[in-house]
């Protein structure tokens, strides 16, 4: 199984109804692809990758910190504790500690943007493939 996080932040002047998390080439949102085998993270678009000795997805682990330096760079500012966040509340569908993180209804990697009310928001996507087929899939956005 190969296992894929995408991290996005739809624009505050977003005009688009719907979101497509992990369409890159959108000027309506800034994300980064990572990778995710065993304890080894790896971007989709840059030289970025981490290799870790200890679980990846604890909190504030120091590849969760490395992550969270990486998108920096991207403009995208989330600490790793709230990247934790957000992949556990993916995880275990509820958590008390999702700082503000929440499950959003989507279909194929998009989610609706009614009344644009996710401008200026983070998204966390979380996808599972088993033999080139998405198993699972999931998405949660940050309410500011």
């Amino acid at each position: 199984m190969k296992e894929f996080i995408t991290i996005g932040k739809i624009s505050e002047n977003c005009k688009s109804l719907i979101i497509y998390c992990g369409d890159y080439t959108s000027d309506d949102t800034t994300e980064c692809t990572f990778n995710i085998i065993d304890n080894k993270i790896s971007a989709f678009d840059s030289d970025f990758s981490y290799e870790s000795e200890e679980q990846i997805f604890k909190p504030n682990s120091k590849a969760l910190n490395e992550l969270s330096n990486n998108i920096k760079l991207c403009g995208m500012e989330l600490s790793a504790n709230s990247i934790y966040n957000a992949y556990n509340l993916l995880i275990h569908k509820k958590d008390s500690f999702a700082q503000r993180w929440i499950i959003v209804d989507s279909e194929g990697g998009a989610i609706q943007n009614e009344e644009l009310k996710y401008n200026g928001m983070y998204y966390f996507r979380r996808i599972v493939e088993k033999n080139e087929d998405i198993i699972e899939e999931s998405i949660c956005v940050k309410m500011l």
